[in-house]
């Protein structure tokens, strides 16, 4: 390490420490007063105002016209790791938030699709903290071999779950750096979706896919609201299921924002939290393999337990009973939003962009991460510039887009009308994780200070915007 690294990187381990010690991801509600207590609107209400609300009948449509399959593989490692999330630690890798048996699985999800002129589209959803571009580039190319497929037919995803292992390095040691990953346990990760991807492709079968979107705000909310009177939230819930020639769910693609982190920081089980506890009650509810995609969950989207939310966040108790409420609850409203969704009845997979496009840093702790090893991702010193990737696609008229990491909810809104059709499918940390992205308002507000310290630049999320906006503009 460079003499001159070592001297900045002290000067600003005491910032990054505070970032992540006081605010990381942070259990401690930003607001306890019963006025968020309002009666709240269930996906698939009729007052919810789904997309598809013109189409009332529960039966799966006759056609199949795709091939869909579905699998599922246990990624959880088998070796103790420090997890992801919450905090980090200096001069000793002892304190670390090391794993210390495993509560339910990890699983990395996979979902392959193909249209009547045989264009593909592999999705995975792994139950991790996020992926950068290193890994994802390798699984691309693992499948791209497999299955002799263009790379950019697979859109890896992270859950952003914060009970599994550190895949960034920000979750190790700050002085002296030690990163937070075992190299051992990403060969593994990569190696495994992998697998994933080849099992969904081969187990393709004719299905017919139906799409629903609703509101769901009962479960999640912006930590930001009583520092930030305009912060938003996305409460939008969209579902796509794929069903075979018998009438069968064959598995569903739900996408929904929230930070996953429903189970308290102290527990030390690797978990997939409440999207595990979604999976389970899926696959009791329908059978199938269902997949969990983020959204803009970046501002900072946290969930709400059902049955007394402000105290469990005031008082930190929440346990695997809320877990398992909350993943119960998911698969109840996407249950709902099945009863009504209607047919995707264009048979074309169109990929609209893998566009490769330049992201401002000046982000001076994410360069001294990238200089002292923390994590393996190139990263330039302020003033530079790195290169991330947006994946656009459509299967018919359902429009699905990537992420790069935690978009503020207040994009959602912009890139849904951009993006147009039936539904659309905001893939948070898709294909990547830079950070945070956060409005020029947003960068400027103190309340926010824990987002911005995760964020390349107060240009991220409008660089972003301009690769969308290129597109549809078309």
């Amino acid at each position: 390490m460079k003499a001159d690294t070592i001297i900045v990187f002290v000067l600003s381990a005491f910032s990054l420490s505070f970032c992540f010690f006081g605010l990381a991801c942070d259990d401690s509600s930003s607001s306890d007063d019963d006025d968020s207590s309002t009666e709240p609107t269930p996906a698939g209400d009729d007052d919810a105002s789904p997309v598809d609300d013109d189409n009332d009948d529960s039966s799966p449509p006759d056609a199949a016209v795709f091939r869909a399959g579905f699998a599922q593989v246990d990624i959880t490692p088998k070796v103790s790791t420090p997890l992801a999330g919450f905090g980090m630690e200096f001069f000793s890798a002892d304190n670390l938030r090391w794993s210390t048996g495993t509560h339910d699985p990890l699983y990395a999800q996979a979902a392959a699709f193909e249209d009547a002129d045989g264009q593909a589209l592999i999705l995975i959803a792994t139950d991790l903290v996020g992926l950068i571009a290193n890994e994802v580039k390798q699984i691309q190319a693992g499948l791209a071999t497999e299955l002799a497929i263009e790379p950019e037919r697979v859109i890896v995803a992270a859950t952003h779950n914060h009970h599994g292992p550190d895949t960034i390095g920000l979750w190790g040691v700050i002085l002296p750096p030690i990163s937070g990953r075992n190299e051992d346990v990403m060969t593994m990760i990569v190696k495994k979706s992998i697998a994933a991807g080849v099992r969904a492709w081969e187990a393709r079968e004719p299905a017919a896919l139906t799409v629903a979107a609703g509101d769901e705000p009962r479960m999640h909310f912006n930590k930001h609201e009583r520092g930030d009177p305009q912060a938003l939230i996305d409460n939008t819930l969209s579902v796509l299921f794929a069903w075979n020639e018998e009438g069968e769910m064959l598995g569903s693609l739900m996408n929904w924002p929230c930070h996953v982190t429903e189970m308290i920081p102290e527990n030390t089980l690797y978990s997939a939290d409440f999207a595990g506890a979604y999976y389970q009650a899926m696959q009791e509810g329908a059978g199938g393999i269902h997949l969990f995609f983020n959204g803009a969950l970046g501002g900072n989207i946290q969930p709400l337990s059902l049955d007394d939310p402000w105290h469990d966040w005031v008082f930190n108790d929440r346990d695997w009973h809320d877990v398992e409420a909350m993943g119960d609850q998911l698969a109840a409203d996407v249950f709902t939003l099945a009863e009504r969704a209607s047919p995707v009845s264009d048979p074309r997979i169109q990929i609209l962009a893998a566009t490769e496009y330049e992201v401002a840093n000046e982000n001076i702790l994410f360069w001294l991460a990238s200089d002292v090893g923390l994590t393996p991702r190139d990263i330039p010193p302020p003033g530079g510039v790195s290169k991330s990737t947006v994946t656009i696609v459509s299967i018919g008229k359902v429009m699905l887009g990537t992420l790069p990491g935690e978009w503020a909810p207040d994009y959602a809104f912009e890139l849904r009308e951009l993006m147009g059709g039936r539904a659309q499918f905001l893939i948070g940390l898709g294909n990547d994780w830079i950070g945070y992205a956060l409005t020029e308002r947003e960068y400027d507000n103190f309340t926010y200070l824990y987002d911005r310290s995760l964020a390349p630049s107060r240009e991220t999320g409008e660089e972003l915007l301009a690769v969308y906006r290129a597109v549809f503009a078309r």
